[in-house]
């Protein structure tokens, strides 16, 4: 269970606050920057399949987004899963680029 009396932190879309408990952050880190947040597009988009992370994701207003993952997950179709991830989502969900790009962005905030 969330306590949603934790500290909040903003969040990259809609001005939303959101308890600093609710974040998730994938890491994916390569020389080749597009590369990085391609691959960061893989783990969000399972974890997207779970609707245990909605509690993460909602906030943010990513729901047609997650629609649109879930409804390829339930065809099977993996490679549209990974297209429906936006490019807002990777912002706000991951630490993905250069190691130059990643090093400079402090983590959340944590209680």
């Amino acid at each position: 269970m969330c306590n949603n009396r934790l500290k909040l932190v903003p969040s990259r879309k809609q001005d939303v606050e959101q308890p600093a408990s609710q974040t998730m952050r994938i890491c994916s880190v390569n020389n080749d920057a597009a590369r990085a947040r391609n691959l960061a597009r893989h783990g969000i988009a399972f974890y997207a399949t779970i609707p245990y992370y909605d509690i993460v994701l909602s906030p943010l207003g990513f729901d047609r987004e997650v629609k649109s993952i879930r409804d390829a997950f339930s065809r099977r179709d993996i490679p549209a899963m990974f297209s429906a991830v936006t490019d807002d989502m990777v912002a706000a969900l991951a630490l993905a680029g250069t190691p130059g790009d990643v090093r400079p962005r402090p983590p959340p905030a944590l209680p």
